[in-house]
């Protein structure tokens, strides 16, 4: 269940971005790797009218980890992951910025199958004949769900981090289409207009995606933390009955843990991408 509370959600990740575009330059977040050193790269994949960006470090010869953030998000949540060495020495890691947000189609909002259809391509960009994790935190974590349904012959392992999956969970939330009107979406800063209509799409979406996940045949890593008051932790009881067909579920529960934890708890989520299969 994504709370109601928005204008919480907003002060919590001011915490953590300085704008509430969530955007980052494509040569800064380059100079941030490279002062790491890091060697890195910027991929904007274009067809037609719609743009997908994405992050590149380590060798393409290595396994992929791909990484989707939540609503409202970006690529740049991801710098400590990109950045880090145990990662780079088991992964080439890539995050992405969803499409309505980063540098991906900003500002327009989609409902999960069509993030879907914008988002394969990036996967057949990845191939290297090597294994390719998709993981998403939030809403991250339905849209790697339906990549893994939707790409089955490209996903070996899904990872879904505080994910929302159960639509008996989420709340109605009659009033978010109210923030979609003038005046009062005006005043929704940076990008948070096209989040609060993808989360209203939530609900019916994660209906559909219901029908879609006895197609996953890939490993399912589940991440939550157990204090998470945002998306309920229940929602892992639900992944467990209905990811039917995944070679294997592992469910981690982090105590004391909250709904952001890939920005509070960064070592344990390493520890516990580094031990992906």
């Amino acid at each position: 269940m994504l709370r109601s509370k928005l204008l919480v959600y907003m002060v919590s990740m001011l915490c953590f971005s300085s704008c509430f575009t969530f955007r980052m330059e494509e040569g800064k977040m380059l100079r941030k790797l490279n002062r790491a050193g890091v060697d890195a790269r910027s991929v904007m994949l274009t067809y037609g009218n719609d743009r997908i960006h994405y992050t590149v470090t380590g060798s393409d010869t290595m396994p992929t980890l791909v990484i989707l953030h939540g609503s409202p998000g970006g690529s740049r949540e991801y710098l400590p992951y990109l950045r880090s060495a145990a990662l780079l020495e088991k992964f080439r890691v890539v995050a992405v910025d969803r499409p309505g947000f980063g540098l991906s189609n900003f500002g327009t909002s989609y409902p999960l199958e069509e993030q879907s259809r914008l988002l394969g391509p990036v996967l057949y960009a990845l191939r290297n004949r090597k294994p390719l994790f998709v993981a998403g935190h939030s809403l991250g974590g339905p849209v790697a769900a339906i990549l893994a349904a939707d790409y089955p012959e490209l996903v070996h392992g899904l990872v879904i981090m505080s994910g929302a999956l159960d639509p008996a969970l989420e709340k109605k939330e009659s009033w978010r289409p109210l923030l979609n009107r003038e005046p009062l979406r005006s005043l929704l800063p940076g990008a948070f207009p096209q989040s609060n209509i993808e989360l209203w799409y939530l609900k019916n979406d994660l209906k559909l995606l219901a029908q879609k996940l006895d197609r996953i045949r890939a490993r399912v890593y589940i991440l939550h933390g157990a204090t998470d008051k945002m998306v309920p932790p229940e929602n892992v009881a639900y992944m467990r009955q209905h990811f039917v067909h995944a070679q294997s579920i592992q469910v981690t529960m982090l105590p004391r843990t909250g709904h952001l934890l890939h920005l509070t708890r960064v070592k344990k989520v390493t520890e516990f991408l580094l031990g992906l299969e």
